[in-house]
């Protein structure tokens, strides 16, 4: 599973990346404590990630929630932790295994 911080008209969003496209955050709400902070992806369990991934997989293209990926904004992933950094082009992205 693939984070990553996202600009939608003009709105800061989080979002999993799930193949060739990203899903917004809010989907995830259930799972996830604070699901609009990238840091709270961080923490998830190895159960919670995997309930994520399945879901992410779910999810179909006519959803609102649903982007593409050929389409998306990134942003740098977590503002206040320096020590992470946008790597290479479009690739902004926290990677946790499934």
């Amino acid at each position: 599973m693939r984070i990553g911080k996202f600009l939608y008209e003009g709105d800061k969003k989080v979002g999993v990346v799930a193949g060739d496209k990203w899903i917004e955050g809010e989907v995830f709400a259930d799972i996830v404590e604070n699901a609009d902070d990238i840091v709270s992806y961080m923490s998830l369990s190895d159960a919670q990630k995997k309930q994520i991934g399945k879901r992410a997989r779910k999810m179909k293209g006519g959803d609102k929630r649903v982007h593409s990926l050929a389409d998306a904004q990134y942003m740098a992933p977590v503002g206040e932790y320096s020590n992470l950094y946008t790597i290479a082009c479009h690739t902004s992205l926290l990677s946790f295994p499934l």
